[in-house]
């Protein structure tokens, strides 16, 4: 496989400290729009879409984690940022943890957002596959139908992200099935850094549980659980106050 890094599609906003904010699956960066509205005013934001999904290229229908992690350092790099705070959501925090764990000198904190640290379950590679090569065969309305229901059960949410949604290439969203599939498991290296972890979880979440991130937390060198009760899986759209106070109260010093 080994394809090169890309060049990724991002918005930026604000001036200051760099935030660099990677949107789940499979989705795109208009995710993180709510809280770099809010920040902006303190920080700078950049939010890129990821490999395959938004308006970031496609590299056909494989492709690693590692391999999105250096499309990030690739998007830095252009920008000649040296350091940044990276916050992941769901499958963004796959590459946000590979980025501390491979660039650890190009990563100043991390904001883990209704995201796990494990590797997928034998189960959960084998229905991943599966879905995927329904995706190959017969294009991306299967995965519309199977996962924007447990993405938010807010219905006046479901319609947008079911927008962004359709505007996804086949192509881009095998190519990051088989990224999840193929993932390493995080939790050891995790627990191996010693700045601030930001670890966010919504109570109504039913693709990460919130105890299974409180756990998380609590097993890091310094996690910082932030929870709220009345969010499901989509708490960057949801919640940005909660998730905009947790980052700017653990790495913005006034």
């Amino acid at each position: 496989m080994n394809n090169l890094p890309v060049d990724l599609f991002y918005e930026e906003f604000g001036s200051g400290q760099v935030f660099i904010f990677i949107h789940g699956f499979p989705l795109d960066h208009t995710t993180w729009l709510p809280i770099a509205n809010i920040m902006k005013e303190k920080v700078r934001c950049i939010l890129p879409d990821v490999r395959g999904l938004g308006r970031s290229p496609i590299t056909g229908t494989e492709a690693t984690i590692p391999e999105m992690a250096a499309d990030v350092i690739r998007l830095m790099d252009r920008l000649n940022i040296q350091q940044a705070v990276i916050s992941g959501h769901s499958m963004g925090g796959y590459i946000a943890m590979e980025m501390a764990h491979t660039y650890p000198d190009r990563v100043i904190g991390l904001g883990l957002i209704a995201t796990r640290a494990a590797a997928d379950t034998p189960e959960k590679m084998a229905a991943r596959l599966e879905s995927r090569r329904e995706v190959l065969k017969n294009g991306r309305a299967s995965i519309i139908k199977s996962m924007a229901p447990r993405l938010t059960e807010q219905s006046a949410l479901l319609p947008k992200l079911v927008r962004v949604m359709e505007k996804s290439d086949p192509r881009g969203i095998a190519m990051c099935q088989y990224a999840m599939v193929n993932r390493a498991d995080a939790t050891a290296w995790l627990k191996a850094i010693n700045y601030p972890i930001v670890v966010a979880a919504g109570g109504r979440d039913v693709i990460i549980p919130e105890d299974e991130l409180r756990q998380l937390s609590q097993e890091l060198k310094d996690g910082r659980f932030y929870y709220s009760p009345v969010a499901d899986h989509m708490l960057p759209i949801i919640e940005p106050e909660l998730i905009a106070r947790a980052l700017l109260e653990t790495y913005v010093k006034d």
